[in-house]
C-alpha cells in the first residue's frame, strides 16, 4: 500500500474537486447531437429516426429551416422555444448546455493562455492545480452552473443526472447520494476543493512535482478530516461512507495500491475504514515502510493495522496484502497480475531466488572447491533456477518476461565463460 508523493498530490486534487464529476460536463454525457444530429435524428415532437433509414426528401433542409427559426442568441427565449416546439427535456438540456459552454470558452481559454502558450519543453503546472489559475478556473465553472440553473430550472440532479446514463455515471463517481443533496456536496466539494489547492500551492517545486513535508501530511490530513465533517452535516454516515467509498482521497490510494490484490467489494469495504482511520491517527507514517527513524508508537501502529487487516480479511489473503505492502515485491506482484497469474505465484518466484541466491553464495566462498567444479554447481543452480521460476510463472513466456523485468539475477548465478584466448603468432 506504498502511496508515492506524486500519486498522493493527483488523488487528492483531484478527489477534491467533485468538478470532474459534475461541472466538466454541464449538459451531461450526451453530445448536442446525441439524438438529433448526424447520427440520429429527433422531430420536433420527440420521435427519433437512425440515420440508417432513408429520410424523406428535403428533410435536411427542413431540419435547418427548424433551427433557424428557433435560434436566438438569447438563451432563456431559445429554452422556452425549444420546449414549446416539443424538443425532449434531454435535448433541450444538451442544447443549451453547448451554447452556454461555448460561451464560458473564450473566458477559460484566456486565463489559462499563458500555460497554453508556454514552451513545449518546460514544466507547467495542472491549471486546476495552480494556486492562482485553479481557483479562476472554479469559480468560473461555479458561474456556469448557477447560469444552467437559471435556464433550465430544477435542482443539480436535474441538470446532471437526468437520464438513465448520467445517473449511472453520477452514482459510479459519488455512490447512492440522495438526489435532494446533490447541490450541498457539490458547494462542499468546492469549497474542499479551494482550500487543498491552497495547501499544495507551496509544496510545488517545478510544474506538477511537489515535496510534501510531515507538516504538509498533517494540514492535509486536517482538511480531510474537516472536509468529512463538513459533509456529515447533510449525510448520513452510511452516506459519508458511501461517498469517500468512491470519490475520498484514501479509498482512491486503496484503489491505486491494492491493484494486484484485486480485493473483492467486501475486502474493499473492509480494508477502507482500518486503512482511513490509521491514516487519521498517523498522517506522517508510511504503513508499509515506517523508516528507520520511526518512532516505537508508530510501527506498533502499523503492527496493529496490519493485525486489524488480518482479523478482517483472514490469514491467507492478509498475507496477499502484505506482499502487495512490501516494496520488494511491487515488480514481481505487476508481472504475475499482468501474466494472469496468482499472487502465490510471485512468492513462489521470491523464494526460489532466495534459496538459490544464498545457496549460490555458500558455493562461491567453498574454499573446497575447484574453479571448474564451482563453475559447474553454479551453472546447475542457474538452470535449477530457471527450470522453477518457469514453473511459477507459466512457462517461457513468463520466464521471458521475468527476465526483462526484474530476472537479471537468473544470469548471473553462474560465471560467464572466459573469452578464448587468441591463436598464438607463429
Amino acid at each position: 500500500m506504498k502511496i508515492s508523493t506524486v500519486a498522493l498530490a493527483v488523488s487528492l486534487i483531484a478527489n477534491a474537486a467533485l468538478v470532474a464529476v459534475l461541472a466538466m460536463s454541464p449538459a451531461g454525457p450526451a453530445s448536442l447531437f446525441g439524438s438529433w444530429g448526424p447520427a440520429a435524428s429527433a422531430t420536433p415532437g420527440g420521435s427519433i429516426a437512425s440515420a440508417g433509414n432513408k429520410s424523406p426528401p428535403g428533410a435536411a433542409a427542413d431540419e435547418r429551416k427548424t433551427w433557424d427559426r428557433l435560434r436566438t442568441d438569447d438563451l432563456a427565449a431559445l429554452v422556452t422555444r425549444l420546449r414549446a416546439a416539443g424538443f425532449p427535456p434531454g435535448v433541450v438540456r444538451n442544447i443549451i448546455g453547448t451554447l452556454v459552454r461555448e460561451r464560458f470558452d473564450a473566458r477559460r481559454f484566456e486565463i489559462q493562455k499563458a500555460n497554453l502558450e508556454a514552451p513545449f519543453w518546460t514544466s507547467t503546472t495542472n491549471p486546476s492545480n495552480d494556486p492562482k489559475i485553479g481557483p479562476e478556473l472554479r469559480n468560473l465553472q461555479r458561474e456556469q452552473t448557477e447560469l444552467l440553473k437559471q435556464l433550465l430550472g430544477g435542482s443539480l440532479s436535474d441538470l446532471f443526472a437526468g437520464t438513465d446514463e448520467d445517473r449511472a455515471m453520477l452514482r459510479y463517481q459519488i455512490g447512492n447520494i440522495p438526489p435532494d443533496k446533490l447541490e450541498q456536496l457539490y458547494n462542499t466539494a468546492m469549497d474542499y476543493g479551494e482550500k487543498m489547492t491552497a495547501a499544495y500551492a507551496a509544496t510545488v517545486t517545478g510544474g506538477d512535482r511537489r515535496v510534501l513535508l510531515d507538516s504538509d501530511r498533517e494540514k492535509i490530513g486536517a482538511l480531510d478530516q474537516a472536509y468529512r465533517a463538513d459533509l456529515a452535516k447533510f449525510l448520513t454516515p452510511d452516506e459519508v461512507t458511501d461517498f469517500m467509498l468512491h470519490n475520498g482521497q484514501a479509498a482512491s490510494q486503496l484503489r491505486s495500491a491494492l491493484g494486484p490484490f484485486k480485493p473483492t467489494e467486501d475486502e474493499f469495504r473492509a480494508i477502507y475504514p482500518l486503512y482511513q482511520s490509521f491514516v487519521d491517527q498517523n498522517p506522517t507514517v508510511n504503513p508499509t515502510n515506517p523508516g528507520p527513524d520511526a518512532t516505537p508508537a508508530a510501527r506498533a501502529a502499523v503492527d496493529q493495522l496490519f493485525s486489524q487487516l488480518t482479523a478482517a480479511l483472514g490469514p491467507a489473503r492478509a498475507a496477499d496484502l502484505q506482499q502487495v505492502a512490501n516494496p520488494a515485491y511491487n515488480q514481481i506482484d505487476r508481472l504475475v497480475t499482468r501474466l494472469d497469474l496468482p499472487l502465490s505465484a510471485a512468492a513462489d518466484v521470491v523464494a526460489v531466488q532466495q534459496d538459490v541466491q544464498q545457496r549460490a553464495t555458500a558455493l562461491r566462498s567453498d574454499d573446497t572447491l575447484t574453479g571448474d567444479a564451482r563453475r559447474t554447481q553454479l551453472t546447475a543452480l542457474a538452470q535449477e533456477a530457471t527450470t522453477k521460476v518457469s514453473a511459477a510463472l507459466g512457462g517461457q513466456r513468463g520466464l521471458d518476461a521475468y527476465k526483462e523485468y526484474g530476472g537479471q539475477w537468473l544470469t548471473n548465478i553462474a560465471p560467464r565463460p572466459r573469452p578464448a584466448a587468441p591463436p598464438a603468432k607463429d
